[in-house]
């Protein structure tokens, strides 16, 4: 069920002109008009994201980071100007 008002992570998100693709591991990022890749999100190996969020000039990822015998999950904000794009 989802609420009013209220953002759920998915695999795909939009913002201005362009979609944020999770796929294979990785955050990418495709034109709108084109569906071209044309960059993506700079993301360590160690983590491996689960769903993202747009929200104003922000992309959030979720993921979880394992390593000393500890898994934990993790919020990694970017905002959009910073996301690569060739």
């Amino acid at each position: 069920v989802q609420e009013a008002g209220v953002d759920e992570g998915d695999f795909v998100k939009m913002s201005e002109g362009y979609f944020f693709l999770l796929k294979n591991g990785r955050v990418e990022v495709l034109d709108r008009r084109s569906l071209n890749s044309v960059g993506n999100v700079g993301l360590e190996k160690s983590f491996d994201p689960i769903e993202i969020y747009v929200s104003q000039a922000k992309l959030l990822v979720v993921g979880n980071v394992s390593g000393s015998n500890k898994n934990k999950t993790v919020v990694k904000f970017f905002e959009l100007n910073e996301v690569h794009v060739s």
